[in-house]
């Protein structure tokens, strides 16, 4: 048995992706959504926390961070910044 049989298992023999692109290094990054939390804001409840300091220039919150909520800096949690994280793959890739 091959090794990729092995590691795979035989029911994923018939599995196929789509071809390799010519114009394209792999691995690569198709597509992502949202933002992750940043490291330094605390998990989930902080992350959580953060985005609501956005939006209220009162918030508490904003003390602990200064440099994040610099005047007229933005922060989408929807965008996805592919292509910010395709250059940090770009080390591994073949």
């Amino acid at each position: 048995m091959e090794l990729a049989q092995q590691i795979r298992g035989p029911k994923d023999q018939d599995r196929k992706g789509p071809p390799a692109r010519d114009d394209r290094r792999y691995p690569y990054l198709v597509s992502g959504t949202g933002r992750c939390p940043l490291e330094e804001v605390g998990g989930v409840w902080g992350y959580h926390e953060f985005k609501r300091a956005f939006d209220d220039p009162s918030s508490q919150y904003r003390e602990h961070f200064p440099d994040l909520y610099k005047e007229g800096k933005t922060w989408d949690t929807e965008d996805a910044d592919l292509d910010a994280r395709r250059s940090r793959l770009a080390p591994f890739t073949e």
